[in-house]
């Protein structure tokens, strides 16, 4: 981009679903009136018929593409639903032997304790121990 005479390159690490994109929103904020947007490998994109046929061409193919990701997801967690064992969501991050052994120490210690011997938050504690109780 240099050498084709840019002085100031903004550069995201983001996709266009993302909608916070710090570099993106500096580079328009800095735009002014009449910008002229050079495509390296097509040539200048501004107002003509041409260059609105070809700025059409790739949005379409932008949506294109994300609907397509879109459905390929849904197909993989079709295929993965029909699956034994299979749940949605994140896995579980302590097993049910943990939790149970956590609740066991209730018996004698306070949730401080039992939150200091087995790392199990808190919150998690609280939750299972919730859940015990239906």
């Amino acid at each position: 981009m240099e050498n084709a005479g840019c002085t100031k390159i903004y550069k995201d690490a983001f996709t266009g679903k993302q909608s916070d994109r710090p570099e993106f929103n500096k580079a328009i904020e800095s735009l002014e009136s009449g910008i002229r947007v050079n495509i390296l490998n097509i040539g200048i994109m501004d107002n003509t018929p041409a260059s609105k046929l070809i700025r059409s061409i790739f949005f379409v193919f932008a949506e294109f593409e994300r609907d397509m990701i879109i459905e390929r997801t849904q197909e993989g967690k079709t295929i993965a639903k029909g699956k034994k064992g299979y749940k949605e969501g994140r896995p579980k991050k302590y097993t049910e032997t943990q939790i149970e052994y956590a609740l066991s120490l209730f018996k004698e210690h306070s949730y401080k304790e039992v939150e200091k011997k087995t790392q199990i938050s808190k919150s998690t504690l609280v939750r299972a121990k919730r859940a015990q109780k239906r």
